[in-house]
């Protein structure tokens, strides 16, 4: 009876830090420094995937898109940027189960463009 005494106040704090809302960021400078790739990621609790907001600033041009992401959290090893050109960048999402999810980011002339690139079957 004693051991159970001592496991519901450990079970309770296990409760309630799953339950906690997490929030992370992170950042990432085009090489001319000229546009920001901010992903900033809510997670309302343990169990639930992260909700993704890509938010890109090129001057006086913004873009945005929301997405979500399945991991315990955001890192530089499951968030990449691999800048192709100044002004074309891809970033890779890879979740916990080592699935990569691909999204590409365009600023030109027209604006900016970000989109998911569909996996190849």
């Amino acid at each position: 009876m004693k051991t159970f005494k001592f496991l519901i106040p450990i079970f309770i704090t296990l409760f309630l830090i799953s339950c906690s809302e997490k929030k992370q960021s992170i950042e990432n400078l085009s090489p001319d420094k000229k546009i920001t790739i901010t992903i900033a990621g809510k997670k309302p609790n343990a169990l639930d995937p992260w909700i993704l907001d890509f938010k890109i600033k090129a001057g006086e041009k913004s873009g945005s898109i929301s997405t979500e992401f399945h991991a315990s959290d955001l890192t530089a090893e499951n968030i990449t940027f691999n800048w192709l050109e100044p002004n074309f960048c891809e970033v890779t999402l890879t979740e916990q189960d080592d699935v990569k999810r691909n999204f590409l980011v365009r600023v030109d002339d027209e604006g900016i463009k970000l989109q998911e690139q569909k996996a190849a079957e």
